[in-house]
């Protein structure tokens, strides 16, 4: 730089797996998704249409419903929008027409926070205020939650929980939940 500064850094990487008993904490890129916000007059048509075109059932609000042999899910974190969660060759491509919402790419601003083991979920209430025992948030059940005013969105998956965090946020959730976990060793 000019002022014979630093340049800026960015994230410091993870220090890569923690594991505690009963809980581990691992951090991975953030998955192929998009989030379809369509207008509040049009959603019960244009979601229809699309879940037509992607061959997946409506999600009910706060689930994820994945589509018949493919690596395709759609969930429903607010009224009126849809998150689609693609595989990792990324070939669902369903078109938005402006009249009916906007479709933004949103998986390269995040980071999954990966967390598993039989007190994954006594280890996240301590960071997220969601009722997290299985009859209440089970399998493929997602739920979007505040951290130090950012937004994360959390999913159950029948083995463990993956907590999605705006890349700026991350390090500072991911040392949080290090910290926590130390209570289990």
């Amino acid at each position: 730089m000019a002022d014979g500064a630093p340049p800026p850094r960015g994230p410091e990487p993870s220090p890569g797996p923690i594991s505690a008993p009963g809980v581990r904490i691992a951090r991975r890129p953030g998955p192929r998704l998009r989030r379809i916000a369509f207008w509040p007059d049009r959603f019960a048509r244009a979601a229809a249409a699309l879940c037509a075109e992607l061959r997946v059932a409506m999600p009910a609000p706060g689930r994820l419903v994945s589509a018949p042999g493919a690596r395709l899910q759609l969930a429903r974190l607010a009224p009126t929008t849809l998150w689609l969660f693609d595989g990792p060759d990324g070939d669902a491509a369903p078109f938005v027409a402006p009249e009916d919402g906007a479709l933004s790419e949103i998986g390269p601003g995040l980071a999954t926070l990966r967390l598993d083991g039989p007190r994954a979920a006594d280890l996240l209430a301590r960071a997220v205020p969601l009722d997290l025992r299985p009859a209440a948030f089970p399998a493929d059940a997602i739920a979007a939650a505040g951290w130090r005013h950012a937004q994360v969105a959390l999913r159950r998956a029948p083995d463990g929980f993956d907590l999605l965090v705006p890349l700026s946020f991350a390090d500072d959730l991911e040392e949080v939940l290090r910290r926590h976990a130390r209570q289990f060793a």
